[in-house]
This record gives C-alpha cells, sequence and structure tokens, in this order.
C-alpha cells in the first residue's frame, strides 16, 4: 500500500487563522515563526501545521499528552479569533484520492 499526502489545510487552528500547506514534493521545509504578541513568550505556532496533521490522523498530538489521552477538536480551536474550526487532509492510497 502507498499512502501519499498531498495537501493539509486548516482554519482556526491553533495560532493559525488559515493555513493551507501543499504536502506533495516539498523536500524540507522551515516553519518560521513570528511572536506579533506582547507575552512574553515564543508561542509563534511553529508546531501547529504538525499537531493538526496528527490529529486528523490519529485523533491526538504530541503536544503535552499522555500515551492514551486524546486531543479533543475543543483543544484546538483558536479561541482569541472564536469558533468555526475547520481542517481537511489531502491524501491518496494506491492512487485513489481522498480527503
Amino acid at each position: 500500500m502507498r499512502v501519499e499526502y498531498t495537501k493539509l489545510w486548516f482554519n482556526n487552528g491553533y495560532a493559525y487563522k488559515t493555513c493551507d500547506i501543499p504536502l506533495q514534493n516539498q523536500g524540507l521545509v522551515l516553519l518560521r515563526g513570528l511572536n506579533v504578541d506582547d507575552g512574553g513568550f515564543l508561542g509563534a505556532g511553529k508546531t501547529s501545521p504538525f499537531e493538526i496533521f496528527s490529529h486528523l490522523l490519529v485523533g491526538k498530538s504530541g503536544k503535552g499528552t499522555g500515551r492514551s489521552e486524546r486531543t479533543f477538536v475543543s483543544d484546538v480551536i483558536n479561541v482569541q479569533s472564536g469558533g468555526n474550526y475547520e481542517a481537511h487532509l489531502h491524501l491518496s492510497v494506491d492512487g485513489h484520492k481522498y480527503e
């Protein structure tokens, strides 16, 4: 079986309002975060795409959870900008496309 991830798109997740990441043929990618808040910590959201990707695949992320704990959607929503969290992962399995 061959699985190919082609695109990750999400809205209002963690530190992002909208994020659209093409995953196909990317090679090495650097995510640079810029903290524009004056909160005094370096929470610029660099791990957010990986955590949402993990949440879509297995229902949990590596963010401070134990092995058996799940990350709930309410943990992912950016409460500063409001609700409407939405996430899509585009992939193909043996040439058959899924979202």
